[in-house]
């Protein structure tokens, strides 16, 4: 909820979800232009957020949160994703969210 609020603040109409299953029906109903993701969650991983959400939709933009550093060696690449470690740095995801979805709007 907090992440949530900070996007409204910063202008965007964000969606909040619990967990990855909830998140996924969300993404189901809706169109979104970025997803933003934690990697470890119960029953849906953040790998499969992402997996699911190309399957959908390939040009969605997705941001995937992990405090972990070495499970996703080359992963954020062949998945297209942007990779923000946390702790999070306000500013970094800011400018993570700024940078994703100019990418995304010039494809």
């Amino acid at each position: 909820m907090l992440l949530c609020d900070l996007l409204s603040a910063w202008g965007y109409d964000a969606v909040v979800a619990a967990d990855g299953v909830e998140g996924l029906a969300l993404f189901e109903r809706g169109a979104y232009d970025v997803v933003l993701t934690d990697f470890a969650m119960p029953n849906v991983t953040g790998l499969d957020v992402v997996a699911a959400v190309r399957d959908r939709d390939p040009s969605v933009a997705v941001i995937l949160f992990t405090a972990f550093m070495g499970e996703l060696h080359g992963e954020d690449e062949r998945l297209g994703v942007t990779v923000l470690r946390k702790p999070l740095e306000i500013e970094g995801l800011r400018r993570a969210l700024r940078d994703t979805l100019a990418g995304s709007a010039s494809a």
